[in-house]
């Protein structure tokens, strides 16, 4: 047996490390909100590697994760205007 993951897999994974994602982010948001500093140093190195993983699925097996990165954005954004605000 070689060491390709099965689909199944894959999708675990990748399903499991966007959760840890999301988890992240909204604790780098809570955290803003208590008025300290957060490290963001790699998300976006993180996310763009996650995102060319996913894109190189099929289509079938890729969808089931869009709803957790549609979680996963919304919670960047949430987190992006608490830094604008904290900005001005």
């Amino acid at each position: 047996m070689g060491n390709k993951m099965s689909d199944q897999d894959q999708l675990n994974d990748l399903s499991d490390r966007i959760e840890k994602m999301i988890a992240y982010v909204r604790d780098c948001e809570r955290r803003l909100h208590a008025g300290q500093s957060v490290d963001l140093t790699g998300l976006d190195e993180t996310t763009i590697k996650l995102c060319e993983e996913i894109a190189a699925l099929p289509k079938d097996i890729a969808k089931p994760l869009a709803d957790r990165l549609e979680v996963f954005v919304a919670a960047i954004d949430t987190m992006a205007a608490v830094l604008t605000v904290k900005k001005d």
